[in-house]
Formats: structure tokens, C-alpha cells, sequence
């Protein structure tokens, strides 16, 4: 299980499970060919930046990476994408000591930035509010196209928010990735607060009676991208996820859906699942508790059937 916890509407919290490590050396790690035939080994992404200038980041960093040590004793590979300060603070609480169980690979976040700014470039107008936003930096978008930015070695990974803490052992979670379709590529659990119910409802109004937005077990909710599962070999082996991606099929979406989000990439696979439904797996609640209640007021009516988590 893993739990998300906010202070603000832009924080929640979630709790899940795992382990890490760091590399050693102030320079920009080149890339690393990782071992394929590593079956064990479990794959975590997270981005770590800005945190020298935000307390609140590194106090919750320190929870996340703490409990992620706690909670298993998996061989594991971070890929973590940071800025200079990023790098040193994950430093500080997954030291070389913990190789070669713990492996660290560092993203330098301008390089990576480099690598996905045209597709950036193409989603923002849809999942942004504002060139001033806080999910209008390109960093936000690197979701959707990890499979070109992480080596071919990488088959499988868990990408994660730095908000969370870990409650359960990763390994459980990792072995979701046996439970996908054979079209599915990417999990992720429902968001828990009515902000898609929301954000669709143009479309609810001149659609009575859609999923579109609706809350589960039969809507489609929208999904919080705080915990997701990605399946890179079926990504880079097919193109029926790349090419949904396409800049005019998206903006066609968004159009017939009546959609402006400003969440990120969390806002892209909210829209897609509405028609490609079939390459998403739903994770269970309890790997991605959200706490945050920021949207309760305004639907007071409804907003228990989108935060309730039963086992949680």
C-alpha cells in the first residue's frame, strides 16, 4: 500500500513500498546500460528538483525515501531525474553502502527536458492553465514517453510522486505488471477526489448518463498519476500506445471531450482512457491512497463515491 498525504491542493499523499540508493561524483551520469536478464530487480523513476528552495519537498522526500528502505529488501534500480540539489539530496539517503542491492541512475533534468520539448511543446496548450503554472514546466510531461528517455534495458518500470510514503513491500505492487492484458502498458488507480467529474463537465452536461467522468466501480474517474506502472517493451514493441500520442489525434480528444486540463500528464491519461480504454490497467486504491480533500465543498454530494477506498 502507498499513501499519498497533502497539506495543499497540489499535494496528497500516497503509501507504497520500496528501496533505493545513490551514485557518488557531481557530474551528469552518462547513460547506463542496465542488465537485462536482472529479473529480480525492481525499477523506480522519480524526479527530484527545486528541493534546496522548498522545505516542505525535502521533508517529504525524507519520509518517502525512508520508507521505501523500510519496506523491502528488493534489489533495486533508482532512476532518478534531478537537478544539482536533487542530486545531493538523494545522496544523503542512499549511499554507495547499499550497492550493488541499491543501484542509483541520475537524469540530469535539463537533458531530459532536451530530449521530450517537442512533445512538450505539443501537449502543453491541452494540460496546462498558464505559461506561469506549476505543471506548465516541460519536466511534468516526461511521463508519457519515459520509454525514450530510460535504456532499452529498462523493460518495466515504477514511476512515483516523492510524496508518498511506502506501506507495503514493492515487490506487490511489481507484481501487478503479471496481471496486464496483453494491450496494456501503463497502471494507475482512479484519483480520488471529483476532479475529472469536474474538469468534464461540458461534456456531462450534454451527455446525461456517461461514464465520462463519472465515479467507479463504472465511471471513468480519471486516474492520479502519483503511482504508475509502465510496460516499456510493449511501448517500444507496438505502436498502438505511441500512436494515440499523436499531437492531432490528442487535440481531436480534447476538442470532443471539451477538455482543459492543468494537471500534466496525469491530465493526458485521464483523456485517453475515455477512448483507448484498453491499454490502461486499473491498480486497486490502496497503491495510490490519496488523502488530500480539497475538492469536498464544492461536491459535497458526491465526493465520498470518488475518495472511498474500501481495505484501505
Amino acid at each position: 500500500m502507498v499513501v499519498k498525504m497533502a497539506t495543499s491542493f497540489l499535494a496528497s499523499v500516497l503509501l507504497l513500498v520500496g528501496l533505493a540508493t545513490m551514485a557518488s561524483g557531481s557530474e551528469k551520469s552518462p547513460a547506463v546500460v542496465l542488465p537485462v536478464d536482472d529479473d529480480e530487480r525492481i525499477h523506480v523513476m522519480f524526479i527530484l528538483t527545486n528541493v534546496r528552495s522548498n522545505l516542505h519537498l525535502s521533508r517529504r522526500f525524507t519520509i518517502y525515501a525512508e520508507s521505501l528502505l523500510a519496506t523491502t529488501d528488493a534489489a533495486l534500480t533508482i532512476h532518478a531525474i534531478v537537478d544539482d540539489g536533487g542530486r545531493q539530496h538523494v545522496r544523503m539517503f542512499f549511499p554507495e553502502s547499499l550497492e550493488p542491492r541499491v543501484q542509483v541512475v541520475f537524469y540530469d533534468r535539463d537533458d531530459v527536458t532536451d530530449q521530450i520539448i517537442e512533445f512538450v511543446s505539443d501537449m502543453r496548450s491541452h494540460f496546462s492553465s498558464s505559461n506561469s503554472s506549476y505543471y506548465h514546466d516541460a519536466i511534468f510531461f516526461v511521463g508519457p514517453v519515459v520509454y525514450r528517455v530510460l535504456p532499452p534495458s529498462v523493460q518495466r518500470v515504477i514511476i512515483t510522486d516523492t510524496d508518498l510514503k511506502f506501506l507495503a513491500d514493492i515487490r506487490e505492487l511489481w507484481a501487478t505488471f503479471d496481471r496486464f492484458s496483453d494491450e496494456q502498458v501503463i497502471g494507475l488507480a482512479h484519483d480520488a477526489q471529483p476532479v475529472y467529474h469536474h474538469i468534464f463537465h461540458q461534456y456531462r452536461r450534454a451527455n446525461p448518463g456517461t461514464r465520462v467522468g463519472s465515479a467507479p466501480p463504472d465511471g471513468l474517474p480519471g486516474f492520479n498519476s502519483g503511482v504508475m506502472l509502465q510496460d516499456l517493451e510493449k511501448m517500444r514493441r507496438t505502436d498502438a500506445y505511441r500512436n494515440v500520442l499523436d499531437p492531432e489525434l490528442v487535440a481531436q480528444l480534447a476538442d470532443r471531450y471539451q477538455f482543459k486540463g492543468h494537471l500534466g500528464d496525469q491530465d493526458l491519461y485521464s483523456l485517453l482512457v475515455v477512448e483507448h480504454e484498453h491499454l490502461f490497467h486499473t491498480l486497486p486504491c490502496n497503491w495510490n491512497r490519496q488523502l488530500c480533500r480539497w475538492w469536498e465543498k464544492a461536491y459535497a454530494e458526491n465526493f465520498e463515491d470518488f475518495f472511498r477506498c474500501d481495505g484501505a
